[in-house]
């Protein structure tokens, strides 16, 4: 599941809650954020093309006076959009913040995460299959050397995404706790001296 962007709205005002764009998602453009944020909802749940790019999905869920607005891929099925969003309001309601930024992008990652690492097993799949071919077929080892080494170098830098991707929601989760307790504690220091 790819979940490119994500806003939560209240239903009586209209007012921005939360948003976040994930990291996996390509550029979009402010024509497509503001034509999910002009988008009608009338219904409990709707799932419309973009009109100004049909590779973009608009779900728009309106659940216990909220808004969830959600671009995804076109490949993604509904239940798992839906799903997404109930958990999405699950996990919200559970935290006293007033701003829903930080929880909506822990949560869209949670579900790119495991499109991430499907697509990692199909990929290695594919490519298991790919040298058995290559064995039976009697090429030479140099060919099979070279798709190992380009399977070792792609499987660091997935890695190393994952590594930077773990880090950011560790930094984005305490990093301005950590600040404010390094402050405090020059704050002490100065005090006592």
């Amino acid at each position: 599941m790819t979940i490119f962007y994500t806003i939560l709205r209240d239903s009586t005002t209209n007012k921005i809650l939360g948003s976040s764009l994930s990291p996996q998602s390509p550029q979009l453009t402010k024509s497509i954020l503001k034509e999910l944020k002009d988008f009608p909802s009338t219904k409990n749940i709707t799932k419309t093309e973009s009109r100004i790019d049909n590779t973009y999905f608009f779900v728009i869920c309106v659940y216990k006076n909220i808004i969830f607005s959600v671009i995804v891929d076109r490949y993604e099925e509904d239940s798992n959009v839906t799903k997404y969003i109930y958990d999405l309001y699950a996990y919200v309601s559970k935290s006293s913040s007033v701003l829903y930024d930080d929880l909506i992008r822990e949560k869209s990652d949670e579900y790119n995460k495991d499109k991430t690492l499907r697509i990692v097993d199909e990929t290695k799949n594919i490519l298991a299959d790919s040298l058995n071919l290559v064995v039976h077929r009697g090429e030479n080892v140099d060919n099979l050397s070279r798709l190992v080494n380009k399977l070792n170098i792609e499987t660091k830098q997935m890695h190393t995404s994952i590594k930077n991707m773990k880090f950011n929601t560790f930094i984005s989760k305490y990093g301005f706790k950590v600040g404010v307790a390094i402050i405090l504690l020059i704050l002490l220091y100065y005090i006592m001296h």
